[in-house]
């Protein structure tokens, strides 16, 4: 639905604003209602992701895990 993508793109959008607890806050409210928690935890977990490989491109572990998600 409208309102679930919405929740997950602000979700991301904190995480990559660097706004953690917030993000992690709001994601516990959503999942509970959100109707494809697959998406909602796969875009969240990308979100927590990309920054560990973009610092660390040899971070294979994080690479790997992300890689093997798609």
């Amino acid at each position: 639905t409208g309102r679930a993508n919405e929740r997950t793109e602000m979700i991301v959008h904190l995480i990559d604003a660097g706004r953690v607890d917030e993000a992690t806050r709001l994601l516990a409210v959503t999942e509970a209602s959100h109707p494809y928690r697959p998406f909602l935890y796969f875009r969240t977990a990308r979100a927590f992701l990309e920054p560990a490989i973009a610092a660390d491109p040899a971070n294979l572990a994080a690479a790997s895990f992300l890689g093997s998600s798609l």
